[in-house]
């Protein structure tokens, strides 16, 4: 009987497996005619993402965090992409945003997408009680709020064309890292604006898309960087958590980034491939997971207990281990000790 049922269903299932691919492959009409609007396009995925829907003809339009480097983009593309310079960092500079956006549009026409990929780490490394909650600000500030404040400023055009939200996320969104905390809170929250974007602009016709890649290979300079922050963080602290930490805490914790720069995935075509997929394909995802680090560690993770992820984020980072917890089991033996030897 079982066997049977089997072998009814089979072929649904395979027939539905085989479908559901076509329908990835699709992709939508007249690419060269749409309009796209990326963030953070001095370099990274925003920079490779320009360059590569700039040669598919689209109309891209680029906004750049520096004044280099929308001339470093404007070199290596053609006169059809526009570039701009914005800051993230100034709530006012929206509306000339949105002035030069329609500036571009011809008239009637909509915006097809607006990638909201400008996001930064802000060098924010360490234990939580490292931080401030000005470095909670700072992150959430550019991963969280400038997302969203872009994303509010030019939906009426997305609306009209019936285009798509695409938005830069990371699986530390999903589960938070204590190493990154800051960085997992603002990823966090705007992974939640973007579900409950999704929900309310389906009913426009519009869509909204997430991606959340592990750790991959963006900047050359990171693991500097990240060493500095680290080293600057020590630095600043107070002579009470240098004395609870201990220096070779400072040290292991400068050889767990690194270790975790190294070992980040070259591959960055697979983002620019996810973010090409949630702009061009008739059937787009909700969200995209990239990277094997993301597939078969942190989203598993996400999904597992709290008692299990925590005991395998200890195991993890067993290494890090403040000085004062590495004394106090000494110091628990040496009191019993005591005890037997004075009964």
């Amino acid at each position: 009987m079982l066997f049977s049922v089997i072998a009814w269903i089979t072929p649904f299932v395979i027939g539905y497996i085989i479908l559901s691919r076509v329908r990835r492959w699709l992709t939508i009409d007249n690419i060269k005619n749409r309009y796209i609007l990326i963030t953070g396009c001095d370099h990274g995925y925003g920079n490779l993402l320009a360059q590569r829907l700039d040669m598919l003809g689209c109309h891209v339009i680029a906004a750049c965090a520096t004044e280099g480097g929308k001339n470093r983009l404007q070199q290596m593309t053609s006169s059809h992409l526009k570039a701009f310079k914005f800051d993230f960092g100034r709530e006012n500079q929206i509306k000339q945003a949105v002035d030069y956006v329609q500036m571009n549009l011809p008239e009637d026409t909509g915006l097809w997408a607006v990638v909201n990929n400008m996001e930064t780490h802000g060098d924010v490394v360490g234990p939580v009680d490292w931080h401030t909650t000005d470095d909670f600000r700072a992150l959430i500030d550019v991963n969280t709020l400038a997302p969203i404040r872009m994303t509010l400023a030019f939906l009426p055009l997305i609306k009209k064309a019936k285009g798509r939200v695409v938005i830069m996320a990371h699986v530390y969104g999903r589960i938070a890292h204590p190493i990154y905390l800051p960085y997992s809170v603002s990823k966090a929250a705007i992974e939640s604006f973007a579900d409950g974007l999704r929900v309310h602009l389906s009913q426009y016709g519009a869509t909204v898309h997430i991606l959340e890649p592990g750790h991959f290979q963006t900047d050359i300079s990171e693991k500097q960087r990240l060493r500095k922050a680290v080293q600057q963080a020590w630095k600043t602290s107070s002579r009470s958590l240098k004395e609870e930490y201990g220096e070779q805490y400072k040290d292991n914790l400068i050889s767990h980034v690194t270790s975790t720069v190294n070992n980040a995935s070259p591959k960055v075509n697979h983002v620019i491939k996810a973010y090409l997929h949630a702009l061009t394909a008739r059937c787009p995802r909700s969200r995209y997971t990239v990277g094997v680090d993301a597939y078969l560690t942190w989203i598993p993770l996400s999904y597992m207990p709290s008692v299990l992820a925590d005991l395998l984020f200890s195991k993890w980072t067993k290494d890090l281990l403040p000085d004062c917890l590495k004394l106090c089991p000494k110091s628990a033996e040496t009191d019993t000790a005591n005890d037997e030897h004075t009964n």
